[in-house]
């Protein structure tokens, strides 16, 4: 071996050498990247702010990006992941950007019989009938983008329309309008004021989780409704 190849190894294996201690002081370990876990016996995968995120869609009704923007920036930021665990639970995410709003929702399963997390609301039919007036209501005053309120005796008034048991009944009739104006507040169809218990805003979320279709198979149930009625007074 000549003296020229002793000297080129002895700088190839110093080269290799300082080689892979820069590489190992350059990308050192990062032990908070490992230690993910939450709480003891945590096994999940996700960061503590999408798995909140995930929390708030799960318990619903629907987010808004006004209730907090730091959440509302890590469901855009991780939307992928966040369908992806959704799917796993046979449910869809609805995001509106735009509109700063998102909730999960049923998706079309066609035959596949699975279990479900949302609560199946069937809707009474003092309830449906006034959804429908708030949303054409809403629908009304957002062409001027105004936001639409209604006091308790508005919702008394349309409710006198359509319940028929109540019409001589004041204290029914007051009844079932507590039972609804309940509900609507507990689904966030109708949102509370400052001002007092006796006023509230449509939500202006309305359109989106009752949709033109929706609507229009409200409508052809009480359509449907007022035939049988029909039928069975004889007319």
């Amino acid at each position: 071996m000549t003296e020229n190849t002793s000297v080129y190894m002895q700088s190839e294996a110093f080269w290799k050498k300082a080689e892979t201690e820069n590489l190992s002081q350059e990308a050192p370990v990062d032990e908070s990247d490992e230690d993910k876990a939450l709480f003891e016996g945590d096994t999940g995968e996700l960061p503590e702010i999408v798995r909140n995120v995930l929390v708030h869609l799960l318990r619903g009704p629907y987010f808004e990006r006004s209730s907090s923007r730091r959440l509302w920036s890590a469901l855009v930021t991780n939307e992928k992941v966040i369908r992806s665990r959704l799917s796993e639970l046979y449910l869809d995410l609805f995001l509106d950007e735009a509109a700063g709003i998102a909730f999960c929702r049923r998706p079309n399963l066609g035959e596949l019989d699975v279990p479900t997390l949302l609560p199946r609301v069937r809707l009474r039919f003092l309830d449906s009938t006034l959804i429908v007036e708030l949303r054409e209501r809403l629908m009304r005053a957002q062409e001027t983008g105004e936001r639409v309120h209604v006091t308790r005796q508005d919702l008394r008034e349309i409710l006198r329309l359509y319940d028929a048991a109540a019409l001589s009944n004041e204290a029914l009739l007051e009844r079932h309008l507590s039972g609804i104006v309940d509900r609507f507040v507990k689904r966030r169809i109708l949102l509370t004021l400052k001002s007092g218990d006796d006023a509230f805003e449509i939500s202006p979320v309305l359109p989106l989780l009752f949709t033109t279709s929706d609507i229009e198979a409200l409508r052809a149930g009480y359509a449907e409704k007022a035939a049988r009625d029909a039928e069975r007074l004889g007319g």
